[in-house]
């Protein structure tokens, strides 16, 4: 961990040669006595630019952005090996394509979406109507 002396602290005898702590570790907007600075108040250039939203973040998961005196935690849902239904389904029958939508978060690659044969039938526009019956 970095040590820095804040301009006006009593650094006890202390200079810039016993400070591990640089300039690139010190917040942006602070100023202190770092590693290589002779001893010298040197302005902080470590900028947090984080752009993350707790929506995109695991649940229960910290992190910060912008604000390092602000830690936020995440709230995306963790649904890990999901085996279940989708919120909705349909095609776009100009493009030929079915499709699902699932309930938001994460899922790994074992994570299943399952459709009934009913719901494949009623995607595809298939009905008795449409199957030829055969000659027996």
């Amino acid at each position: 961990m970095a040590r820095f002396y804040p301009v006006g602290g009593s650094g006890g005898g202390s200079g810039s040669d016993d400070c591990t702590g640089t300039a690139a570790e010190l917040l942006k907007g602070y100023t202190g006595i770092l590693k290589g600075s002779d001893d010298e108040p040197v302005q902080g250039s470590l900028e947090l630019t984080g752009n993350a939203q707790a929506a995109h973040v695991l649940n229960g998961e910290t992190f910060y952005t912008n604000n390092a005196k602000s830690k936020q935690t995440g709230t995306m849902p963790n649904r890990g090996d999901y085996n279940g239904w989708g919120n909705s389904k349909g095609n776009d029958a100009g493009n030929q394509r079915m499709w699902v939508k699932v309930p938001s978060g994460y899922y790994n690659e074992n994570a299943n979406v399952f459709l009934s044969w009913e719901d494949i039938r009623n995607m595809a526009g298939i009905t008795a109507a449409k199957i030829k019956k055969a000659n027996r």
